[in-house]
């Protein structure tokens, strides 16, 4: 629960607009808008032969971050309200949408300058094995060759990933 910005009674921290004033939430507003000045957005997938609840259960623990994201982050350690980790590009936060039975891996990366970036994630049951899948977006500013490196990154670590829970 959270206090509405304008008649500061309690709503779901997660509302969009308070069902009480209506008035709508001005970060999620700016959040909304910075993504559509947004460059391009990719989704990358990979099976892996495993269940979906053992890849849920190994992604949403962020402590195994640096195991199956290692072009991403070198370390990572909990503070009192978020995770953070040591990444190639310098120190952010992390934080993971609430557990969930629907496969929803969504973080939220605040970076150095304070700007929050969402990397919407899905873990999908297909049969015996799972579908994973990343959504990558081209931050406002982000010149294409940082998105094209991103891209080959972020597809690296999802092959990492399918390693890691293919061997165990």
């Amino acid at each position: 629960m959270k206090n509405c910005p304008g008649c500061e009674r309690k709503i779901d921290r997660y509302s969009i607009a308070c069902q009480y004033c209506g008035r709508v939430e001005e970060e999620r507003q700016k959040r909304k808008s910075d993504s559509l000045r947004a460059g391009k957005s990719i989704t990358l997938s990979i099976s892996i032969d495993c269940k979906s609840r053992k890849v849920y259960r190994f992604v949403s623990s962020l402590v195994n971050l640096p195991k199956w994201a290692p072009a991403f982050c070198l370390s990572i350690k909990k503070s009192k309200k978020n995770w953070i980790a040591q990444t190639t590009q310098g120190q952010v936060q992390i934080r993971m949408e609430q557990k969930n039975n629907l496969g929803v891996l969504d973080h939220y990366i605040t970076l150095s300058k304070g700007k929050e970036a969402l990397v919407p994630m899905r873990v999908v049951e297909r049969g015996a094995a799972s579908e994973v899948t990343f959504t990558l977006f081209q931050l406002p500013g982000m010149p294409e060759e940082d998105f094209e490196r991103d891209i080959k990154l972020v597809g690296q670590d999802l092959k990492s990933l399918k390693r890691i829970l293919e061997k165990n």
